[in-house]
């Protein structure tokens, strides 16, 4: 017992403590000595860099054997919820808005003392960093001009940094999320909003997208009449061909409609209207119970003040509505110019069409918020190019223009946005205040 004192005692010692493990460390004097150097070369400004460099190489090698797996994990999703308000954010998102507004706060700590204590208080000594900075730029214009050399786009490099800033301001796609498979009135229907993952807020003005395909025998018997209120309903027709009726006639009488496919209904709730009754009625009388169709069904709202608005009713049929080229796709304009649908707030509503795949570059007004809505095929979307594929939806973050590339042949999406009400609705199952 007396040795074991005299060896916690010796242990103690400020000479022997790096010569004897600790009692109560749990390791050995060779780990403890092991990791000594490493923290001490860390601590070095060369020890930063070559984790940098390190890192660097290591995302290199990655995303050049497996491209898709790289994007996935800038992709993952990570929130934080407090109460009913939260922020849903993927890892790209978190580090360019969170860790690297945190990295320039702290290089601005570090840039100020050096102008007041380091060694930037002398301009000689500012000669340095500011020759670095133009030979970082130099050296990159001469790597550009190595590779093109003998070409015609040798004197583009101009053009190519300008082009990177320009991407900037093109909306990356924040979020990638596959629709839920719900049913409704006992028919599967696929729910691509409301969202777990996305907030109201973040697509304001738009509440809900439903697409569904079914075979008109399947309805013979279901009363599929119910009432709405308090915002625009509208119904796309994308394949075959089927009736509905709804309740905006003299006094609240019903009107009935045949959609065929391209065509779209527009049905303003306003204070209250029926909607969907007898649907496919009119298909079962005339012996058509083995079609089916393909709709997509959406909801936009409408202002507090346009909810007590008169319920009206528009059908336009698919050779109302405006076709026109952007790039490789083919763009039919359901909401915005052209189309005869004025919704209650500014919006466009895009059935974008890429028969060969290629890529397109839709204009979209920065003060507009909304999404993509995958149909066929499979695209890069976004600035940050997430591929997203049948049933997603696909965030828009924040610019002026949405760009889809690398799409594959038949590759179709709706595309959504508009200018938010910046009210917090009601929300009560049909009803929307």
């Amino acid at each position: 017992m007396s040795g074991g004192r005299r060896w916690l005692s010796a242990t103690s010692s400020s000479g022997d403590r790096n010569s004897r493990p600790s009692a109560f460390s749990g390791r050995t004097a060779w780990a403890r000595n092991l990791e000594t150097p490493l923290r001490e070369f860390l601590r070095t400004e060369t020890g930063g860099a070559a984790v940098l460099l390190a890192a660097a190489v290591a995302a290199l090698v990655w995303v050049n054997v497996d491209a898709s797996s790289y994007e996935s994990l800038w992709g993952t999703t990570m929130s934080i919820d407090l109460g009913g308000a939260g922020v849903a954010l993927d890892l790209r998102h978190w580090v360019n808005s969170g860790l690297m507004t945190f990295f320039f706060f702290v290089v601005g700590l570090e840039a100020r003392r050096e102008f007041d204590l380091g060694e930037l208080r002398e301009r000689r000594r500012f000669a340095l960093p500011l020759l670095a900075a133009v030979g970082g730029m130099a050296v990159a214009i001469a790597i550009y001009l190595a590779f093109n050399a003998g070409r015609s786009s040798a004197g583009g490099w101009a053009g190519e940094v300008m082009k990177a800033q320009l991407e900037a301001t093109g909306r990356e796609a924040v979020l990638v999320e596959d629709a839920a498979s719900i049913r409704m009135m006992g028919f599967p229907i696929l729910e691509a909003l409301p969202s777990r993952g996305v907030r109201y807020e973040q697509v304001d003005p738009f509440i809900l997208v439903h697409e569904g395909r079914i075979r008109l025998s399947d309805m013979k018997g279901v009363d599929t009449r119910h009432p709405h209120r308090g915002f625009d309903n509208l119904w796309y027709i994308l394949e075959g061909s089927v009736s509905t009726g709804h309740s905006t006639g003299p006094g609240g009488a019903m009107e009935r409609a045949r959609l065929t496919e391209g065509a779209l209904l527009a049905l303003r709730t306003g204070r209250g209207a029926w909607h969907a009754e007898a649907i496919g009625a009119d298909e079962l009388e005339e012996g058509q119970a083995d079609t089916e169709f393909r709709g997509v069904l959406f909801w936009v709202n409408l202002a507090r003040k346009d909810k007590q608005a008169e319920p009206s009713a528009q059908v336009v049929q698919p050779e109302q509505i405006p076709v026109r080229q952007e790039g490789d796709a083919t763009v039919r304009v359901l909401v915005g110019e052209g189309s005869p649908v004025r919704l209650g707030t500014p919006a466009v509503i895009f059935d974008i069409e890429l028969p060969k795949g290629g890529e397109v570059t839709t204009p979209v007004p920065p003060e507009f918020q909304g999404f993509a809505y995958v149909l066929e095929g499979e695209a890069a979307f976004g600035a940050n190019r997430r591929r997203a594929k049948p049933p997603q939806l696909v965030l828009l973050g924040r610019g002026d223009e949405f760009r889809v590339t690398d799409a594959s042949p038949g590759t179709r999406y709706l595309l959504m946005a508009g200018k938010p009400y910046g009210e917090a609705p009601v929300f009560n199952g049909p009803f929307v205040d």
